[in-house]
């Protein structure tokens, strides 16, 4: 009778840690329910639009120091992008930062290319924007493994055009009317 009391107290103590973790969001492993049953868990758990959260306030506080108004608008519109891939992605407004690998990774940038139509310079931006972010949270030690090892951004050739000396003397020789 004792082993079957405990074993009710087991079960209905994994079942709360079990709608705690998917209160959370993200996906769920029996390796996660079981760190939190035996209470092994991370020094520091925390989200990936999270950390954009607090570097995009860091930025703020720099504007007209380090940073631009126009680059805090590209930041933000990166972190959108990220955020509505995690939407379709995963259903969730956000995901664990010990969720990220690199599946994450490749599949961003194929809903960069194919869903939002961008080119891969564009989406290499986006890209270099999270893995600003990725190592943002390493160096505080709230990710373990960076997921962009292995991965290589798109190679984007660009033609640079010369101009001709004759086009160089035309333009010295104008004469631009006050307009």
């Amino acid at each position: 009778i004792l082993v079957n009391e405990q074993l009710e107290s087991m079960s209905k103590k994994l079942n709360q840690q079990l709608i705690q973790l998917y209160n959370k969001g993200g996906q769920i492993t029996i390796i996660d329910l079981l760190e939190v049953y035996f209470q092994k868990t991370a020094k520091h758990q925390t989200t990936l639009m999270a950390v954009y959260k607090v570097k995009f306030e860091k930025m703020t506080k720099l504007v007209g120091k380090d940073y631009t108004q126009s680059t805090l608008s590209k930041y933000s519109q990166m972190a959108k992008a990220v955020q509505e891939f995690i939407k379709m992605e995963y259903k969730r407004s956000d995901v664990q930062l010990s969720k990220i690998k690199r599946p994450f990774i490749d599949d961003l940038e194929l809903f960069l290319r194919s869903h939002r139509c961008m080119k891969p310079i564009t989406s290499n931006k986006v890209l270099q924007g999270l893995k600003s972010i990725i190592i943002y949270a390493m160096e505080r030690e709230w990710i373990d493994r960076d997921p962009f090892i292995g991965h290589s951004f798109k190679k984007v050739e660009t033609e640079i055009l010369y101009l001709t000396q004759e086009q160089i003397t035309k333009l010295e020789t104008t004469i631009l009317s006050q307009i």
